[in-house]
């Protein structure tokens, strides 16, 4: 009776473990996967070098306005909050003139035909760059959407003095948050 009784004992546990897992129940756990990009911007294949060749000048040797199609490359930034900053030095020559009717210095302008910068118009003539803010993440791809004209400003005053002349266009793209 005794190695019956201590049978039924071993077995007690066996069966009670058979229910449990008889009555065993499906669990779940989701799990939160997370990642982050940190805000950037870039400007991709730009113009580096312009040739607006010879100024344009009028009948009676003043500056003349011309202009000149020219691409920014492809600009981008993945943000919201970018701005974008074009600061513009004035095409100007070392040669210089005591006679006050001739300059050294040519200004222009740089207009956008990009409908993310619309009223983009950056000139030499300012002190201080042209800054867009607040702009949503953007590319301005290659194509027309990147395109802007160089415009020099007529100066019906002077005369340009022969000679090379260089300027500059410094674009510089600021991611938001």
């Amino acid at each position: 009776m005794l190695m019956r009784k201590g049978a039924l004992m071993l077995l007690a546990p066996i069966a009670t473990l058979a229910a449990a897992a008889a009555h065993a129940q499906s669990a779940q756990s989701n799990i939160i996967v997370q990642a982050s990009v940190t805000p950037a911007c870039g400007i991709a294949n730009p113009s580096q070098a312009v040739t607006l060749g010879e100024i344009a000048v009028s009948a009676t040797g003043q500056v003349a306005g011309q202009v000149s199609n020219q691409d920014f490359g492809n600009i981008w930034c993945n943000a919201t909050g970018n701005s974008i900053a074009i600061a513009l030095t004035a095409l100007t020559t070392p040669n210089g003139s005591a006679d006050a009717t001739f300059t050294n210095v040519v200004q222009f302008e740089v207009t956008s035909t990009n409908p993310s910068f619309v009223g983009l118009t950056a000139s030499s003539a300012a002190s201080t760059p042209l800054v867009i803010s607040g702009l949503p993440a953007f590319e301005t791809g290659t194509g027309v959407f990147d395109d802007y004209t160089i415009t020099t400003i007529a100066d019906p005053a002077h005369r340009p003095i022969a000679g090379a002349y260089e300027g500059a266009i410094l674009v510089t793209v600021t991611p938001g948050t």
